[in-house]
């Protein structure tokens, strides 16, 4: 790979460990701004992505996706069949096309989580978007179909990613994958999320609160003015 670094047949990317290399027909891409082309060596250039962030037009809304949820019962009366073990998370598992596709994932513990896939299609943190996961979860519950299935409301919310996107992007965005740790220690990332054209700013949180207290701090929240960055 040196040889044809210095053959000027690939180029390598700035402090990057490990190395990676591109070639010389994709220097002009956007994502590849950092590096300036140069006959005697490499040179580093800068590309300032907080300004390119700051530029773009943001929703005011903020969302989740990838939501797990969580309720104990004492017993699983709708295993069957159609039911498969997964010896890595050691729990039957069935996949459910609902208004949201919904993984369900039994556990000898007596827990049971609902895993909704909804990252094209996150739910505003509002009364609307809650509304809607309301009415999915009573989904999951009735193709359940048993008494020990408790109230959704009462259901936990272990995993959330909070998430606000940008404006749509008209000709495509920088084809970029940013993470860090913010402030409280939680997982964040900058993203070019292609399905839906935006660039999305997210955090992964452990909420830990039922879906009646998320409705009440929500309701709090428009009432009142407050803020809700760790639900």
């Amino acid at each position: 790979m040196k040889e044809h670094v210095k053959q000027g047949k690939v180029l390598s990317l700035p402090k990057e460990w490990p190395k990676r290399f591109i070639l010389l027909e994709w220097v002009n891409r956007p994502e590849y701004a950092c590096v300036q082309r140069n006959d005697k060596k490499g040179t580093v250039g800068r590309f300032d992505y907080l300004s390119y962030l700051e530029k773009l037009g943001w929703s005011l809304k903020l969302c989740v996706h990838n939501l797990k949820l969580c309720f104990l019962s004492y017993r699983f009366p709708w295993l069957d069949g159609s039911w498969k073990f997964d010896p890595y998370s050691k729990s039957y598992c069935k996949v459910f096309d609902l208004s949201y596709p919904v993984r369900v994932q039994c556990y000898d513990t007596g827990s049971v989580m609902v895993s909704v896939k909804c990252s094209a299609r996150p739910f505003p943190l509002d009364i609307k978007g809650l509304q809607a996961l309301s009415i999915l979860l009573g989904e999951v519950r009735q193709i359940l179909h048993a008494a020990c299935v408790p109230d959704p409301m009462t259901w936990r919310v272990a995993h959330w990613h909070l998430n606000r996107d940008s404006e749509p992007l008209l000709g495509g965005g920088l084809d970029s994958y940013i993470t860090f740790r913010d402030f409280f220690g939680d997982s964040a990332q900058f993203y070019y999320k292609h399905t839906i054209d935006v660039v999305r700013a997210e955090v992964s949180q452990r909420p830990e609160r039922s879906i009646q207290e998320v409705f009440e701090k929500i309701i709090d929240r428009d009432n009142f003015g407050g803020g809700l960055t760790n639900a």
